[in-house]
């Protein structure tokens, strides 16, 4: 069941949020372009590709910090493992993913927006999907053992998998005002949401929507969210993920990756997809 996962490190164009000390950034890559886009600042580097959901093997992974007032981006010390999704709030930022042998590499954390990661758990696990709430839990998606959830950092994890029938999960996103909301992109059967921080999960509506490659909250309004699907398209619930609905006008390719959006600009929201970046300007109504 992995040649899903083989076919996610070909795509032509994705996006990264990636969130530190300097704030939210949106960086589109193109790995024909070898080019990180981060607002107008441009970089050039040898890796190949980079999203919120997948890392390429031996990609260089790069974090925004800040020198004095100088904004830098700095190569993160993760070279033997592939990265595959990263959480972050304030100064700290979670990174997820698999070693390079195929293995599960666990959650890795740094403290401090440096290149400095320590392993903080899940050691074996292939954890696709990385959430942090306003509340200070995390949350983390693996190939295989559904979800866990941290209360305390990342230091320990309990699973959290009641009422899931997948085990498999490539996104999570938490509330941006209510931390007890969380939705999660269940490989086989859609949408998982949850209302009590994990503790049960029901799959939000239609149930017949699966393979699910991303969820994401607007930003701005809780009450908008978003689903990537495999081959239908980008959905958008109105109701904080309990439904959903396609909102594909003007998206011309069905396989969307990754979903952006950004609090400053709630209005504005990118999908990387099989056949390159779209852009919303209306919350995802049309593209």
């Amino acid at each position: 069941m992995l040649d899903q996962t083989s076919r996610r490190q070909v795509l032509t164009a994705l996006v990264v949020v990636l969130c530190c000390m300097a704030g939210l950034i949106v960086v589109a890559i193109s790995p024909e372009q070898n080019v990180v886009q981060a607002e107008s600042a441009v970089m050039g580097y040898r890796g190949r590709s980079l999203d919120t959901s997948v890392t390429v093997t031996g990609t260089p992974v790069f974090l925004p910090i800040v020198v004095g007032y100088e904004q830098r981006w700095v190569a993160a010390e993760l070279s033997d493992i592939s990265v595959r999704t990263f959480a972050s709030w304030a100064s700290v930022t979670y990174a997820g993913g698999q070693n390079t042998n195929g293995t599960g590499s666990g959650v890795y954390r740094n403290s401090s927006c440096n290149p400095n990661w320590s392993l903080f758990g899940l050691n074996t696990q292939l954890v696709f999907a990385l959430a942090r709430g306003i509340d200070g839990v995390v949350y983390a998606g693996t190939y295989g053992s559904g979800i866990y959830r941290s209360t305390n950092n990342g230091t320990t994890w309990q699973p959290v998998n009641s009422g899931l029938q997948d085990q498999r999960f490539y996104g999570l996103s938490t509330h941006p005002s209510n931390a007890a909301i969380v939705l999660a992109a269940g490989y086989e059967h859609g949408v998982y949401r949850t209302t009590n921080r994990g503790a049960s999960w029901q799959r939000s509506q239609p149930t017949d929507i699966d393979f699910i490659n991303a969820v994401a909250f607007n930003m701005a309004d809780g009450n908008i969210a978003y689903a990537g699907t495999d081959d239908r398209g980008l959905y958008r619930s109105t109701n904080g993920g309990a439904s959903f609905q396609a909102h594909n006008t003007g998206l011309t390719n069905n396989r969307v990756w990754t979903i952006v959006n950004a609090s400053r600009s709630p209005q504005l929201v990118y999908v990387g997809t099989s056949g390159g970046v779209f852009r919303s300007t209306d919350q995802g109504v049309n593209w």
